[in-house]
């Protein structure tokens, strides 16, 4: 890999600054078209290219180093009708959302956990994802 400093060139061998590679045949340029980058502007195979993790941990969403918004799964059992959700993200002012669930409350929110209350219990067990949101 080196660091080109020139703009130079005609178009296909034309260069600018930035990091390139040596692909066998040519030099190419990190962040081009030919690389396989996360375009900002878009990709052309959005089943292989997505945001997010491959194990079971959380993506959090930061800017200046604080956490914007967050989602977690988890799951409530059959026969519960509450269920008390320890997180330490959340605080008193998150704004909780709740899929694959209705007919839930939210009850006892404080920093580090709230409460959801089913109102019956469950019939089955219920995968569900929460998130929060801070403004």
């Amino acid at each position: 890999m080196v660091y080109n400093t020139a703009t130079a060139g005609t178009s296909p061998n034309n260069v600018w600054p930035g990091y390139y590679y040596w692909d066998g045949s040519k030099w190419v340029r990190l962040l081009s078209a030919e690389s396989q980058d996360w375009r900002l502007d878009g990709n052309s195979n959005g089943a292989l290219r997505y945001i997010g993790t491959n194990d079971n941990y959380d993506f959090p969403i930061r800017t200046n180093g604080i956490e914007l918004e967050f989602s977690s799964t988890l799951t409530l059992y059959k026969d519960m009708d509450k269920m008390v959700i320890m997180d330490a993200r959340i605080t008193k002012e998150s704004q909780i959302v709740i899929e694959g669930l209705s007919g839930y409350q939210i009850t006892d929110q404080k920093e580090g956990s709230f409460t959801i209350l089913l109102g019956n219990p469950l019939p089955n067990d219920v995968t569900i994802t929460y998130k929060s949101q801070y403004r």
